[in-house]
């Protein structure tokens, strides 16, 4: 409640508003029926936020279905185990029972977010569960590999001149094959490594996969 009446004027004499938005709109035929709210993670103060903005879009489409996609999860509970069944945690459900619309959370990579492991530095990188499928053993785990292991393992360091031009995979392993796409990684990290003189060229090998992997 305003109490002020110079305040209360200068509200009535202008228009007020606040884009509320989320980072993915959803259309479909013209209708906006999802939104999606994409983080590197999350933990529960950026929780009540995202509440929040979905709460204030559904003001204005009541039946608008609210998700959140993060990479790793900080959140507490079993978020980062990418069980079949989320339980949650206390937390973040508390908050969450605060508002009158359910949130489905996506964790996409396994683990509690450590702050002084960040997953886009070499050493630190994690395998997606979403690419199971693509892997045609079936195994429900690629090989959690340590990229500067990898390095001293393969002694690439030591094979690779500067000035050299190397064929390697593509990032996605051409069909998902988790060692192409280790091994991607590793040139990467090492053309990296070589800053001076200067590092050498890449050339991706682009492969389209069949049309069904079994």
């Amino acid at each position: 409640m305003i109490e002020q009446d110079e305040v209360k004027a200068h509200i009535e004499n202008k228009p007020h508003f606040f884009m509320a938005s989320v980072d993915k709109h959803v259309y479909v035929k013209g209708a906006f029926v999802m939104g999606i709210e994409c983080k590197n993670y999350t933990e529960n103060a950026m929780l009540k936020r995202i509440m929040l903005d979905f709460m204030m879009l559904r003001s204005q489409y009541p039946n608008l279905k609210c998700a959140l996609f993060q990479l790793e999860s900080q959140l507490g509970g079993d978020h980062s185990e990418l069980n079949e069944i989320t339980l949650g945690s206390k937390s973040s459900h508390t908050i969450m029972s605060l508002f009158d619309f359910p949130l489905q959370i996506v964790t996409f990579l396994k683990g509690e977010r450590k702050v002084d492991q960040p997953i886009h530095k070499p050493g630190f990188y994690k395998q997606m569960k979403t690419f199971l499928n693509m892997i045609k053993t079936g195994e429900h785990d690629w090989p959690g590999q340590n990229l500067l292991d990898s390095l001293e393992t393969m002694k690439l360091s030591k094979s690779i001149n500067y000035g050299e031009t190397i064929f390697t995979h593509n990032p996605w392993g051409e069909y998902g094959h988790e060692e192409h796409i280790q091994v991607f990684r590793v040139i990467m990290a090492l053309s990296k490594e070589l800053t001076y003189p200067p590092p050498p060229k890449l050339m991706l090998i682009i492969w389209a996969p069949p049309a069904a992997v079994s």
